[in-house]
């Protein structure tokens, strides 16, 4: 038996998917409100919208394009989708959110809900993982704060009054979803709420605290977007080398790193461990070299390109690498003289990686030092 849901996103903030009546909007769908004439509520089916409240309208004050939708407070915006079946769909769009402040977490709906989410005060996603019976719905604890992302990492923190791009991704053959924001993955293979759930049939926004907004809106049917990445070689044997010496790739032993995802990548740099002794750290600057400390930078190319010495670091330290993840542009880990970038890779395109090692000019030597660096991706 076929049952319908809805996505319903708290620009508080929480999602919710739910089942509801089939309505007119067809997938794919979107909207970005530009055509619209300034101060238009979105109600009684305008473009399939149907607010709760004639004050929700398109406006030009606060927008991430042109016009953006303002939702007032205690206000829901909803879309609803003519009954359809597929089973991969996509939410898309770009908040500006306000935190949720309550004291305790929000009540599920465990009759007809999928998905929930909301964004605290801290500025963290938290997510409802599975069932609300663990005891129940007024007081799940099945609630999940994500302070780190799917790749490990420190999670941004979402900035209220800002704009934030939101995707998610919903697998009904599998009764799961995925959670994306600014590109990142944040949490994959979200239990449903209801795992009967089969298909979508809209969304709703509701937003219960201090105006908040909503543009470039969309929902498609496809694939999951999958961001990874394969490295070949995974290791630089830098061999034995002296204090106080400039140790690069070669052509024999640069890194390749391949967009092995369905979408296109930015590529992304970090020292994940300064050292496995834990007597050397890294400096983050050009010419930081000193006793115990390294300086270690990196720049992606294309295959055909071959670097020198001088090729790193022309604009500053923008090539050095820190313990904090840094995303490739055109100036940044990019070979001035070179063809290609780590920025906007293409699905199935790849790039050489070469790496430069400023050693350290004395200190505690003679055994063998690992530095652990981490290639990740993103969706730009």
């Amino acid at each position: 038996m076929k049952t319908t849901e809805k996505i319903i996103t708290m620009v508080c903030l929480c999602l919710i998917a739910y089942a509801s009546p089939a309505g007119e909007s067809v997938i794919p769908w979107d909207d970005d409100f530009d055509n619209y004439t300034n101060n238009t509520p979105l109600i009684n089916g305008t473009n399939g919208w149907y607010a709760s409240s004639g004050s929700c309208i398109v406006q030009t004050n606060v927008s991430y394009s042109i016009r953006a939708a303002m939702i007032p407070v205690d206000c829901t915006l909803s879309n609803r989708f003519q009954q359809n079946a597929n089973t991969n769909v996509w939410i898309q769009m770009y908040i500006r959110p306000c935190l949720y402040d309550g004291q305790t977490n929000p009540v599920v709906d465990n009759t007809n809900v999928a998905a929930m989410f909301y964004i605290n005060t801290d500025g963290y996603f938290v997510v409802h993982n599975g069932p609300a019976t663990n005891p129940g719905p007024t007081n799940s604890q099945s609630w999940v704060t994500l302070t780190t992302n799917a790749a490990g990492d420190a999670a941004a923190k979402v900035i209220a009054g800002t704009w934030t791009n939101i995707d998610v991704f919903l697998d009904y053959l599998n009764t799961n979803w995925t959670l994306y924001a600014g590109g990142i993955t944040l949490m994959t293979n979200i239990e449903f709420i209801k795992t009967s759930i089969t298909n979508f049939s809209g969304f709703d926004i509701y937003n219960g605290a201090s105006t908040s907004y909503m543009d470039n809106a969309s929902v498609a049917s496809n694939s999951l977007l999958v961001l990874s990445i394969s490295v070949s070689p995974s290791t630089w044997t830098v061999g034995t080398v002296a204090t106080g010496t400039v140790q690069m790739s070669s052509a024999a032993n640069k890194i390749s790193v391949t967009n092995n995802g369905s979408v296109t990548e930015t590529f992304t740099l970090k020292i994940a461990d300064e050292d496995d002794k834990g007597e050397w750290t890294h400096s983050s600057l050009t010419n930081g070299a000193a006793a115990n400390v390294y300086v270690l930078s990196g720049i992606f190319c294309a295959g055909i390109n071959v670097p020198a010495q001088d090729s790193f670091n022309q604009a500053g330290n923008n090539d050095v690498l820190t313990t904090i993840r840094q995303t490739a542009t055109a100036t940044q880990f990019a070979y001035v003289e070179g063809t290609a970038t780590g920025e906007n890779v293409s699905a199935d395109d790849g790039r050489s990686l070469w790496l430069r090692l400023d050693t350290p000019t004395a200190g505690l030597g003679r055994v063998a030092h690992k530095i652990t660096v981490r290639v990740g991706c993103i969706q730009p």
